[in-house]
């Protein structure tokens, strides 16, 4: 999703992502709201020339990839006023490959657009990532 430069510098595109994985036996895992990089919120709002990172999942010590699903702790600390922490679920899945499919779904002047990206995830013998051109 990108803005046109033409439009004005002040709008705003609201954008929440949604992300499906299938593995080589054909299990499905789904996230209903994925990660922003550095946000607690699940919609990412974007200006012209904002670049926000999503997280597709983690790769820990194990070696086991683990989906990364948005969740938030709400917690009170003073009268009237609470603290908001990202506490994302997490789910280890099998399998060393994965096609990916990444939902966006944008808000933009009162208009819905929705964009997929699809990318295949090969975890052996390194970790690599490469994008799917329908």
């Amino acid at each position: 999703m990108f803005l046109k430069p033409t439009e004005h510098p002040y709008k705003q595109l609201k954008v929440r992502a949604n992300i499906e994985f299938d593995d080589r036996n054909n299990r499905k895992y789904r996230v209903k709201d994925a990660v922003w990089l550095t946000l607690t919120h699940k919609i990412a709002v974007f200006k012209k020339g904002d670049t926000i990172s999503l997280v597709l999942g983690i790769l820990p010590a194990s070696n086991k990839f683990t989906l990364y699903e948005h969740n938030i702790v709400v917690s009170p600390v003073a009268d009237n006023k609470f603290e908001v922490e990202l506490n994302p679920k997490l789910t280890a899945v099998d399998g060393e490959e994965f096609d990916i499919k990444v939902e966006l779904i944008g808000e933009f002047n009162n208009e819905f657009i929705k964009e997929n990206l699809r990318f295949r995830l090969s975890l052996k013998p390194e970790p690599q990532i490469t994008e799917i051109k329908n």
